[in-house]
């Protein structure tokens, strides 16, 4: 918590060194069902190699299938599993898998909801300068105010 002695005149408390955000926690059930219908697609893979005597093509067609469909599943879940989004003075990175990408605070256009709002929860999306491409956020509508704070706070010091 910061001490009300360490808030600048502007009446903004000071940044931490860097923030990170995950996906939320209501959305934590879908590596997990990603990982039940990987287990099931490798199950039905092995299930298809040994119950044909037969070599025929549509056995072969099934068990590729059905391992596509568990690389495909696994790879999801361990995927949303290793998403984050940190701030810090660099700019914002998204992490998805083992993907990670920096995006400079002075290229960031703004950050919004992304355009599907409803009764689920809402993603962001953070808006680059050069070409006006969106960009997903691993993160909700709960996290934009930060987002927005991190953004300000940045572009004021650049």
């Amino acid at each position: 918590m910061v001490d009300d002695g360490d808030i600048p005149p502007g009446g903004q408390p000071p940044l931490p060194s860097s923030q990170t955000w995950y996906p939320p926690r209501q959305m934590r059930w879908l590596p997990a069902a990603a990982v039940v219908i990987a287990v099931l697609a490798a199950a039905m893979a092995v299930w298809h190699l040994v119950s044909s005597e037969k070599d025929t093509g549509e056995r072969v067609v099934n068990v590729v299938v059905y391992v596509l469909m568990a690389v495909t599943f696994a790879g999801m879940a361990w995927s949303h599993r290793e998403s984050s989004a940190t701030a810090d003075s660099e700019g914002l990175s998204t992490r998805i898998g083992r993907v990670s990408e920096t995006y400079p605070w002075q290229d960031i256009v703004e950050i919004r909801p992304s355009i599907a709002r409803g009764t689920r929860h809402t993603m962001l999306v953070l808006v680059l300068a050069d070409d006006h491409r969106t960009i997903d956020l691993p993160v909700t509508e709960e996290h934009l105010g930060e987002l927005r704070g991190w953004h300000a706070a940045e572009l004021g010091r650049g």
